[in-house]
């Protein structure tokens, strides 16, 4: 599956039909392709002739969606404190640095 997803990304398909796009022969795409193909083929083929149940169309449920949105908020809230304390603390050493008389 992995193989697929790579395919997908390196080199921007988004064919919701095909999954590998058109068919492409030449070069290191090609081989892309092909190593793609074989692995849509592996996680695709059921081993017999039995139909597959029908895949739920449209966009899936985001139930972590919340969760997650809420971890990145909270991380970037603690970084962007983090960088504050560091400016604070830059310019008040450089302050000192300028009253003390150590300035370059």
């Amino acid at each position: 599956m992995w193989q697929v997803l790579a395919y997908r990304d390196r080199y921007q398909v988004t064919d919701p039909v095909y999954p590998l796009g058109p068919n492409v022969q030449d070069g290191e795409r090609g081989d892309a392709y092909a190593i793609a193909t074989r692995a849509l083929e592996a996680i695709t083929s059921t081993g017999d002739n039995e139909n597959r149940p029908a895949v739920r169309s449209g966009p899936r449920a985001m139930k972590r969606g919340p969760a997650v949105l809420a971890d990145a908020r909270a991380h970037a809230e603690q970084v962007r404190r983090e960088a504050d304390e560091r400016t604070r603390r830059e310019h008040a050493e450089r302050e000192h640095q300028r009253a003390t008389g150590r300035v370059w």
